[in-house]
């Protein structure tokens, strides 16, 4: 008898303990992608505004909350932008990019770039810019026409 309790005791706290992991620990994967319309311009000045919309997808069954969405400049977090998507829905921000002297430029959007949600493809959740070195100087920048 004393044996048999033991062994319900121990089915309790297995099939407890299941439940625990599937409901608070357990996390499916998400499926996401990123996307951008950007056609950046041949020639950037210094100071010069370009804008980068990104897309955001959610491609998955599953919502996305609080998702981190990181922008590195020549590898470095410039920003960050948070989003919550259903499943199924997209969102697009724009990102202003400005130089500020003559170089190269590399731009990457990196979605959950903490690596905390268990994203399925993170190749899809990369974007990458790169930008040829810029041939002018302030001096050389147009004036506007007056």
């Amino acid at each position: 008898m004393k044996d048999e309790i033991y062994v319900w005791i121990a089915i309790v706290v297995a099939i407890v303990s299941v439940a625990v992991y599937l409901r608070i620990l357990y996390q499916p994967p998400i499926s996401l992608s990123l996307s951008s319309s950007a056609i950046l311009p041949s020639r950037l000045y210094p100071f010069e505004v370009v804008k980068l919309p990104v897309t955001v997808s959610n491609t998955g069954s599953i919502g996305i909350e609080n998702l981190g969405i990181g922008i590195f400049v020549n590898g470095r977090l410039d920003s960050i932008y948070r989003v919550t998507l259903p499943p199924g829905k997209q969102v697009s921000f724009a990102y202003n990019f400005s130089a500020i002297s003559p170089g190269n430029y590399s731009i990457e959007i990196i979605a959950d770039p903490a690596k905390l949600y268990p994203i399925s493809d993170r190749s899809a959740a990369k974007l990458s810019f790169k930008k040829r070195s810029f041939t002018c100087t302030l001096a050389r920048m147009p004036l506007p026409n007056t």
